[in-house]
């Protein structure tokens, strides 16, 4: 997901052609964070999870 908001291909800038030049808006920032905080929750969650599964078959 960062990756594609680094490369911003939706976006055109009106001093420049290439969209990885354009600084990130406040909304582009907001999902970012978003989907960093969800990515982090499933990281953990998937580790609980594992966690869970190994205790239950021992």
């Amino acid at each position: 997901m960062s990756f594609i908001y680094v490369l911003q291909p939706w976006r055109t800038c009106p001093d420049d052609d290439v969209p990885a030049g354009c600084p990130m808006l406040p909304d582009d920032a907001a999902i970012l964070t978003v989907a960093m905080i969800v990515a982090v929750l499933a990281t953990v969650m998937a580790g609980v999870g594992a966690a869970i599964r190994k205790r239950h078959d021992d």
